[in-house]
């Protein structure tokens, strides 16, 4: 039996976009494969070293592009947002508990 990666290529369902190979979403998006994808496509001759390194420059430059947008996102929510996300963490973490985001540096005490 194919792995999944290797049969959904086979299906034409993994596109190709400036030279990199990655997933065409319904809303135009396109999300370039990860690494262990690539490598096993590249494994089974379904794509070039040059693809490779095109998919992987593509992922880098997506996935900083999604990161700040997740930044900026962060930095625009409204007080409501803000409660609600806050509720939640003291739902799960309990009250009087430090909460840090690794992205966006803020810090607070649920």
């Amino acid at each position: 039996m194919k792995s999944y990666i290797l049969s959904k290529f086979e299906a034409g369902e993994v596109k190709t976009e400036n030279g990199a190979v990655g997933w065409k979403m319904d809303d135009g998006e396109f999300r370039p494969l990860m690494k262990d994808a690539l490598e096993e496509l590249f494994e089974a001759g379904y794509i070039t070293s040059a693809t490779v390194q095109n998919t992987n420059n593509a992922r880098d430059l997506y996935e900083e592009e999604m990161l700040m947008e997740y930044i900026m996102g962060q930095a625009n929510r409204s007080e409501e947002q803000i409660a609600e996300e806050r509720a939640e963490a003291r739902a799960a973490f309990g009250p009087g508990q430090t909460i840090s985001n690794m992205l966006t540096g803020e810090t607070y005490v649920s």
